[in-house]
């Protein structure tokens, strides 16, 4: 298997590299949205895919423990909290949340990537897995 080094960057406002607890914070336009990240740490990337109605904050607690050893990125699902829709809300489908993770690992430098998901998180991961 394949395994791709990442680094997260200090933007000057988050702690920079090295410091799990303040992560590096970007938005990502994807087609109808534009998508909160947040990634910490250094190495195979790993995704962290909230359940429905959470945010990339539910893993604050976690993610520092994960980024000694791994990319942690954490996003906030298009229409919830920091990820913002463009227009109307529409129909939201564990396919269109797929297409976003899909477009925020390309951004990221492409995979391969670990997804861990809790509940609808767990099922845009699967639609990942399936393609």
């Amino acid at each position: 298997m394949e395994t791709r080094e990442y680094e997260a960057g200090g933007n000057g406002q988050d702690g920079g590299v090295g410091d799990p607890a303040c992560p590096q914070v970007g938005v990502l336009p994807v087609p109808g949205a534009r998508l909160h990240y947040e990634v910490r740490g250094r190495g195979p990337l790993l995704v962290l895919l909230p359940g429905g109605g959470g945010d990339a904050g539910v893993y604050d607690a976690f993610a520092p423990l994960l980024a000694d050893a791994c990319t942690v990125v954490a996003l906030d699902p298009r229409g919830y909290s920091r990820s913002v829709l463009d227009g109307p809300p529409g129909t939201q489908t564990v396919e269109r949340q797929a297409d976003d993770v899909a477009a925020l690992v390309a951004h990221l430098g492409g995979g391969p990537a670990d997804v861990i998901g809790g509940s609808d998180g767990a099922l845009v991961g699967l639609d990942l897995l399936a393609r």
